[in-house]
């Protein structure tokens, strides 16, 4: 990778990773708020726009990881990727998600079992914006076969 392909790498990573997804990942529908009658008030018109504005940083975000991943094989083996994988991404959401779980069900009243536990944390209903790591754990799972195309 040349020097200004790693200085655009992280320039995108700055503007769509670490500003525009978190614009994105702020801007609250109306209707959380509360707000059945959706008139065209300025707040609600903010919220549209922003939101618009800002939904470029999901999928740049996506296709950077993707572009960063997929020559894994010029750094390590796969069984190093794996690990790394596993240590950085998969044990992290499986902590966080049973910390999201006792705080969010636990106050409601939940059942709160491994079953239950389980329920929710398959079907991806723990926290909202964690369906990420879902996407992110299957792209990994298909990234070696991926980067053998890539190579072709």
């Amino acid at each position: 990778m040349t020097k200004s392909k790693k200085y655009y790498f992280m320039y995108l990573n700055a503007i769509a990773s670490s500003f525009a997804v978190v614009v994105a990942h702020t801007i609250t529908n109306p209707a959380q708020l509360g707000i059945t009658k959706i008139e065209p008030t300025f707040y609600v018109i903010l919220c549209i726009v922003l939101g618009i504005v800002f939904s470029f940083g999901v999928p740049i975000f996506f296709m950077q990881s993707g572009a960063n991943i997929l020559n894994y094989r010029e750094r390590y083996d796969t069984k190093t990727f794996f690990v790394k994988r596993i240590h950085k991404v998969v044990i992290p959401f499986i902590i966080w998600s049973i910390f999201g779980f006792f705080f969010i069900y636990g106050k409601s009243g939940f059942s709160l079992t491994l079953k239950s536990f389980i329920t929710t944390f398959l079907s991806g209903s723990i926290v909202g914006p964690y369906w990420f790591f879902y996407n992110i754990i299957g792209f990994y799972l298909c990234v070696p076969f991926i980067s053998l195309i890539r190579r072709l």
